[in-house]
C-alpha cells in the first residue's frame, strides 16, 4: 500500500518537473539566434591586459643584501640596550629661535644637543617646546640594523 502511494507521488513529481521545470527557458532556435546577434559584441580580457603590462616592466629584482639568512645563529646581545631608550630628556633651552635639549644617558652623563646631532646610536631629529624626536639605531637578533623613531616628552617634576 505504501509502495503504491510512493510510486504515485514520484510519478506526479516527475510530471510536475517536466511541465513546470522547463517553463521560461529559451528554445534552441532562440538561443542560436541570440548567438548570431552576439558576434558583434567584443569581449575584453582584463587579466590579459594586466599581464601584458607586467611583461613589459622590468623583471623582479631581489636585493640579496637585505635578505636575512634564516640559518644564521642569533647574536647574543642585551635586550635592555636595544629595546630601552638610552637617553633621558632632562630639559630644553631656547636660545634665539633655536632649541637645545639637555639629555642624560644611563651613566648620568649630561649632553647639550641641537637638531641633527648624534649621541652614540641615537640621532636627534627635532626639538620642540617640550619634546624631542629621536631616531635610535640598533641591531636585531639576526644582525640586521633597525631604526626606531621615538618621542621623548619633558616630564614635569
Amino acid at each position: 500500500m505504501r509502495r503504491s502511494y510512493l510510486k504515485i507521488v514520484c510519478i506526479l513529481l516527475f510530471f510536475n518537473f517536466i511541465l513546470f521545470g522547463c517553463k521560461g527557458k529559451t528554445s534552441k532556435k532562440e538561443l542560436l539566434q541570440s548567438l548570431k546577434n552576439s558576434k558583434n559584441i567584443k569581449v575584453k580580457d582584463v587579466f590579459l591586459e594586466e599581464w601584458k603590462k607586467e611583461l613589459t616592466q622590468a623583471p623582479y629584482l631581489l636585493n640579496i643584501a637585505k635578505v636575512v639568512n634564516p640559518f644564521k645563529k642569533p647574536e647574543k646581545f642585551l635586550l635592555q640596550n636595544n629595546r630601552g631608550i638610552p637617553l633621558k630628556l632632562v630639559g630644553i633651552v631656547k636660545k634665539g629661535s633655536k632649541y637645545y635639549a639637555l639629555m642624560e644617558d644611563q651613566q648620568n652623563t649630561g649632553y647639550m644637543v641641537k637638531e641633527n646631532e648624534k649621541i652614540g646610536n641615537v640621532k636627534i631629529l627635532k626639538i620642540g617646546k617640550n619634546y624631542v624626536i629621536i631616531l635610535q639605531k640598533f641591531k636585531t637578533v639576526y644582525g640586521t640594523i633597525k631604526y626606531v623613531k621615538r618621542t621623548l616628552s619633558l616630564s614635569e617634576e
